[in-house]
């Protein structure tokens, strides 16, 4: 059985690869975006998706994770509701059509690789937990 700290880096690892993942998907996508939205909502996406990778590195260098993980999860929660908001917004493009930012499929992969960084600090956090629990006993 691994020691403390290797679980903690193993966590960070699994979740700093799928942010990653979610990163170079929305990069291939906010490049083709219309200039407002690229400096707006790519932007702010670009500095969540930032703040979680640092959030995940010290999280799994730091010995009390708890707040630390919390805020990942906040970020995590925040990256959700960004993504819902650029699903939801269309623009018009040279041609005059109506187009929206991302594509179904997009934001179901988006929507999913969020849902597995979710996951996987909920059981980073639930790991914390019973940590702690044992620490008690």
């Amino acid at each position: 059985m691994s020691n403390f700290n290797d679980d903690a880096l193993l966590n960070g690892q699994f979740a700093l690869q799928k942010i990653d993942d979610l990163l170079n998907r929305v990069d291939n996508v906010v490049n083709r975006w219309p200039r407002l939205y690229k400096n707006s909502y790519g932007e702010r996406l670009y500095k969540l998706l930032a703040d979680m990778e640092e959030l995940c590195i010290t999280a799994a260098k730091k010995y009390h994770k708890k707040t630390t993980l919390q805020e990942l999860d906040i970020k995590n929660a925040q990256v959700r509701i960004h993504i819902r908001r650029i699903a939801k917004t269309t623009f018009t493009d040279k041609r005059g059509e109506k187009r929206g930012l991302i594509t179904p499929g997009q934001h179901e992969e988006w929507v999913l690789l969020n849902i597995e960084i979710g996951r996987i600090i909920g059981g980073w956090l639930k790991q914390q937990a019973e940590r702690k629990e044992d620490a008690k006993a």
